[in-house]
């Protein structure tokens, strides 16, 4: 029970940042998407997923490997080895973040790129690369402070400040009336900014935690033997987050990329609480995998996936229901081609985080090589799915790609962390809430549909409902016990007292 106070706790923290989060970077696509239209905020989309695809291969290995290790090292009282891993990331990160922008450019520079259609991505994509070592660095920040537990410096750094910055250049240029060539030299100052506050937080935060007297030590052997099996999971798991934007801009238009980053923002809200776990899940689970107590791991990463799964599915049923509705408000009738696409990527992300931390378990669990297996096997997938559907089927075609490589991953991931460590979150109450959650979804849809009231309204009415009615029923029918609702107020409660 300790380990599941310390874990919502924690994660009070880093959900009222991620919630703030949203709020931030829902408000600049907004502003992008309504100021630039759907066809030059898609090349923005566009230009800045291929910098921040570069800006990941400094990191590549580091990002998991850096927050299990810290966590790991520092519950031992290994402190010298703690600070080595600290300094060799910070400088091996800036770098070559450094070195990879120069060569980049010297690529752009010597490549004959008149055959590309999109002259102005062209022109402005090396103005981009300047962001790539700021960008980097701010990656390998937010490990750090998972590592640490520093939820705090987390929310400084991902959810304040980037997203305040990104607002701020967009509205200066709105002011301005300026065009997505200004937008870029305010976003290249922007994340420079970002990299200093981020270099400034990694400093304090090592401080606080090791004193400077401290010796530096490096576990090479093992460090960098996990970085290494890391690299080509990371790496495609990079590829997986913004492959269907590269391929959409390759295969169809800007008009779609538009499209599905567009519908990609609201249906993303449903692993929200999940993401907010996951920040501290990882210390904490590989505390107990390095403990050898393999109850208390499965028995909080059944707890998690039981509440991310319940939470979750109001913000998943809202955009299932009401795509029209949700498009219309948030982006505007030039976008209301995405409704589907917002319908089927809703579905894709109540599975995943219904499913839980699959993928992430094994990591813990020192399996990285299983799932790099199901990581490329779910790439070739997805690759595939995209070149047959994207040409005739636009965003939606790419939609269904993430969902059909979801579905694949997470029941791969399931598979294994079952066969390796009896781990999975399908018990008989999960299965109830499952059921219970589709069943009031249903009925609040058919309740809804009888009164004639705006759009909006059933919206609101039917994210409301859906919890308070989920929550009576079960305690009603027996398939929660009242203990398992207390943690998830005592967490509500503590957020409240940490505003």
């Amino acid at each position: 029970m300790k380990s599941y106070k310390s874990l919502f706790s924690s994660s009070v923290v880093v959900f009222i940042g991620l919630v703030v989060r949203i709020i931030l970077v829902m408000l600049f696509e907004l502003l992008c998407a309504r100021y630039l239209g759907p066809e030059k905020y898609g090349t923005y989309t566009l230009l800045f997923t291929i910098i921040v695809i570069i800006s990941t291969i400094p990191t590549l290995g580091l990002i998991q490997s850096t927050r299990r290790f810290i966590a790991l090292y520092y519950d031992q009282n290994e402190h010298r080895y703690v600070k080595g891993i600290v300094r060799l990331c910070n400088y091996w990160t800036i770098f070559s973040g450094v070195l990879l922008t120069c060569i980049v450019y010297l690529l752009i520079t010597f490549i004959d790129t008149s055959a590309y259609s999109n002259e102005e991505l062209i022109a402005l994509l090396p103005l981009m690369l300047l962001i790539i070592p700021f960008y980097a660095h701010r990656r390998l920040a937010i490990s750090v402070f998972s590592g640490f537990k520093n939820t705090v410096y987390k929310v400084i750094l991902e959810d304040l400040a980037e997203p305040v910055i990104k607002i701020l250049a967009i509205s200066i240029v709105m002011m301005i009336g300026g065009s997505l060539t200004d937008l870029t030299y305010v976003t290249i100052i922007g994340y420079m900014l970002l990299g200093v506050i981020s270099l400034t937080l990694v400093a304090r935060s090592l401080k606080k935690v090791v004193q400077a007297s401290v010796d530096i030590s490096m576990p090479w052997k093992v460090f960098i033997g996990f970085s290494g099996a890391m690299v080509v999971t990371e790496l495609v798991e990079l590829i997986l987050t913004w492959l269907d934007i590269i391929m959409l801009g390759m295969l169809s238009s800007d008009y779609q990329v538009g499209l599905f980053r567009a519908a990609t923002q609201p249906a993303m809200l449903a692993s929200v609480i999940l993401t907010s776990f996951a920040f501290i899940y990882m210390p904490l689970a590989t505390e107990l995998y390095g403990r050898k107590e393999p109850v208390e791991w499965k028995n909080l990463n059944n707890l998690i996936s039981l509440w991310s799964m319940t939470l979750a599915f109001p913000v998943s049923v809202v955009c299932i229901a009401y795509p029209d509705v949700i498009i219309g408000v948030l982006f505007g009738e030039q976008y209301v081609d995405a409704e589907v696409t917002l319908r089927i990527l809703a579905l894709a992300y109540i599975f995943h985080s219904a499913c839980g931390f699959t993928g992430l378990n094994l990591i813990i669990g020192d399996k990285s090589t299983t799932q790099m297996k199901g990581k490329l096997i779910s790439l070739c997938i997805h690759v595939i799915l995209n070149i047959i559907l994207i040409p005739d089927y636009g965003a939606k075609g790419a939609a269904i790609s993430v969902l059909l490589s979801l579905i694949f991953s997470n029941a791969y991931n399931l598979y294994w962390t079952n066969k390796y460590f009896s781990i999975h979150p399908f018990e008989k109450r999960y299965f109830s809430l499952l059921m219970l959650n589709i069943g009031i979804s249903i009925f609040l849809y058919l309740l809804l549909g009888i009164f004639d009231i705006p759009g909006y309204q059933k919206v609101i009415l039917m994210a409301l409902l859906h919890l308070p009615l989920l929550v009576f029923i079960s305690l009603k029918v027996g398939v929660v016990k009242k203990e398992n609702f207390l943690i998830i107020l005592e967490w509500i409660q503590q957020a409240r007292k940490s505003k």
